[in-house]
Formats: C-alpha cells, sequence, structure tokens
C-alpha cells in the first residue's frame, strides 16, 4: 500500500515540503495555514466469474414439457477439485441438439460434446437409478 501526501500553503498555493510540522510557516508568504491532501492507494487482485442461466418456456405445452430450451454460460464450481471451471451449455428440445463445452480457465478443454439430445443419457440426472429397469448392466 502506497500513500502519497501534498501539503500547499492556504494562503498563496505555494507547495510545501510534507516534512516539515503543521507549525511551520510557508517560506514565500509567511502564513501557518496549509491544506494537506493525503491519498491512500491499494491493489486488490480478484477474478470476477460472471453465470448466465436461461429457459424458454412455451406454455402449449404439458407442464413437465413447457421448458423447450435451457441455456448456460458462465462459471461453475468443480466439486472435485473446488476450482472453477467456464462451461457453456445449450438443450434444445424442439431441434433435438445437446451442446456442452467446458475449459479450466487455462483454456483447457475438459468435455466438448454436440450431439442429438434423444442420445444424450447416462450423464448427471439422466443417469440410470440403481433399480431402475433400463440399466446397462442389466441389459
Amino acid at each position: 500500500m502506497t500513500d502519497d501526501r501534498e501539503v500547499k500553503c492556504s494562503d498563496c498555493g505555494a507547495i510545501l515540503d510534507p516534512a516539515i510540522t503543521a507549525d511551520a510557516a510557508c517560506e514565500k508568504c509567511g502564513s501557518n495555514k496549509q491544506n494537506v491532501k493525503i491519498s491512500f492507494q491499494d491493489k486488490l487482485s480478484i477474478k470476477a466469474r460472471g453465470r448466465l442461466e436461461g429457459k424458454v418456456k412455451d406454455n402449449t405445452y404439458p407442464r413437465k414439457k413447457k421448458i423447450r430450451k435451457e441455456f448456460i454460460q458462465g462459471f461453475d464450481q468443480r466439486i472435485s477439485k473446488g476450482d472453477y471451471v467456464y462451461k457453456e451449455r445449450d438443450i434444445d428440445r424442439d431441434n433435438d441438439t445437446y451442446r456442452e463445452h467446458i475449459t479450466e480457465e487455462t483454456g483447457e478443454v475438459i468435455r466438448s460434446v454436440t450431439e442429438k439430445l434423444s442420445d444424450h443419457y447416462g450423464h448427471g440426472s439422466a443417469k440410470f437409478k440403481k433399480d431402475s429397469p433400463n440399466r446397462e448392466e442389466d441389459k
């Protein structure tokens, strides 16, 4: 952190030496009135990580099928490592598309997928339950 002090004579505006005590008279006009300006600077280093999510609904569909499109774009905390990753995900139910692109903050690609939504299963909440008759182990 740095601090800067500027001392000026209140009467004539002459710049005074900040090391001189407040009782010292101005060398130009002899006034004891002073204006003191002190400024402080400090550097703070933080990373802003934003995230935008949205959904497009069509009210002509039944309750569970109203959401026709979903998107996520921004940072998300990775549970396994605790760090942050940048995630882009687009789900379009009307056009049967799923796109997801995840990168580390360094830019290294973790995952990049573009496929039909109907082919996207076995991930996240689409994983088979242990008691599900459709499990791969049972086939």
